[in-house]
């Protein structure tokens, strides 16, 4: 059985069923396969019997952490002797202040005996270098990702938000990209939707490298650097409609 010596930090690209993800590394972090990979195929059903198992032998602590004196307290209480291979999720950095990040760092640095530690974050460039520094970077693949999209979220993409294929095809193309009902749209809504452009764009792109797929690539990214800025989210559209 082999463990990760750094805190792993999981890049997610967009919201994802936290849960379930964290029961796919669980079981892939005891079976000894997280450093060869993600599982992209497994049974809900035998992921929660086994994550119970895990739970209940307190070989798995999941704990999350909103403000930074909060953390500072309840850290603390990890500091214990683990007897077993023990692994430890901290949630979202995505949603932590670059304070509570910056609290972090020394457990990170001198993590307990026995004590393996996790964090996920949606774009690995939002949080401190010095996060980076002392974990293994490991980015979910694509496909991994998709079945980790939570339904309800992806329902509303499908329902407030262009084809994303379509609306590829229009960004190739250099075509306009407009928007009913923008004010409506919630944050996580446009990053799931930006991050399908990006995917596909990027699938065209390995196929067929041209300059017009490359701009729109750079058009995408700049769109979801605005939406995490929290810039007016029509500004977040125009950056796609920004042809250099």
């Amino acid at each position: 059985m082999s463990f990760i010596s750094q805190a792993l930090l999981l890049v997610t690209h967009t919201y994802v069923d936290e849960v379930l993800l964290q029961k796919i590394v669980a079981h892939d972090f005891f079976a000894g396969k997280l450093q060869k990979g993600f599982s992209t195929s497994f049974d809900n059903q035998s992921l929660e019997q086994e994550w119970d198992s895990l739970l209940h032998n307190r070989q798995v602590m999941v704990n999350n952490y909103e403000k930074k004196q909060e953390f500072r307290l309840r850290v603390l209480e990890l500091y214990e002797n683990y007897e077993q291979p023990t692994l430890i999720f901290l949630g979202n950095l995505s949603s932590y202040s670059e304070q509570l990040q910056e609290g972090m760092l020394r457990l990170l640095e001198e993590p307990p005996h026995n004590a393996h530690l996790v964090l996920f974050v949606h774009d690995v460039s939002t949080i401190i270098t010095t996060i980076k520094s002392r974990s293994q970077v490991l980015p979910l693949p694509s496909e991994l990702v998709f079945k980790l999209l939570p339904p309800i979220l992806s329902q509303k993409v499908k329902t407030k938000l262009p084809n994303p294929a379509e609306t590829v095809k229009n960004l190739i193309a250099k075509q306009s990209i407009s928007i009913e009902n923008i004010n409506k749209l919630e944050r996580n809504e446009l990053e799931l939707w930006l991050w399908q452009l990006q995917i596909y764009l990027e699938k065209f792109y390995e196929q067929n490298p041209q300059p017009r797929i490359a701009q729109a690539i750079k058009r995408v990214l700049n769109a979801k650097k605005y939406n995490q800025e929290n810039m007016l989210k029509r500004l977040v559209i125009e950056g796609l409609n920004l042809i250099s």
